[in-house]
């Protein structure tokens, strides 16, 4: 379940979710270059690196830069598309869930991107749309 704050305890949240930063389990094309450059330095001198085999990493290498800004301008564009359709709601009452045996209704207010995630400003309330249960 979605998890409602009250606009006064997200403040504190969001800036120490910031301060613990992500990390990230993909290669980017600067390690991908520090790679090649090690085994390009460590090789076998009587069996270098074939010129055919480099030529295919490094257009790889490219091929998989070009598909990083794909889908990062996909995703760029997909969370305009999410916040255009969220700023809808501003004026309309919604219910949402606050916990499992809580529910509440307000009418919106406002809409909010912080760390990625579109809310809803409801009142005291800041509801992520995954809580919401009805619209009027």
């Amino acid at each position: 379940m979605a998890v409602v704050n009250n606009v006064t305890s997200t403040a504190g949240a969001a800036s120490s979710a910031a301060a613990a930063g992500r990390t990230s389990n993909t290669m980017t094309g600067e390690d991908f270059m520090l790679l090649l450059m090690a085994q390009l330095r460590n090789q076998n001198p009587l069996e270098p690196m074939d010129e055919k085999d480099m030529m295919a990493q490094i257009t790889q290498l490219n091929s998989l830069q070009e598909l990083q800004k794909i889908t990062a301008a996909l995703q760029t564009r997909s969370k305009s598309s999410e916040l255009s359709e969220a700023s809808e709601l501003i004026g309309k009452t919604v219910t949402f869930a606050v916990s499992e045996d809580q529910v509440e209704s307000g009418v919106v207010s406002g809409v909010s991107l912080v760390d990625g995630e579109i809310s809803l400003l409801v009142g005291e309330w800041v509801v992520p749309l995954e809580a919401l249960i009805t619209v009027e």
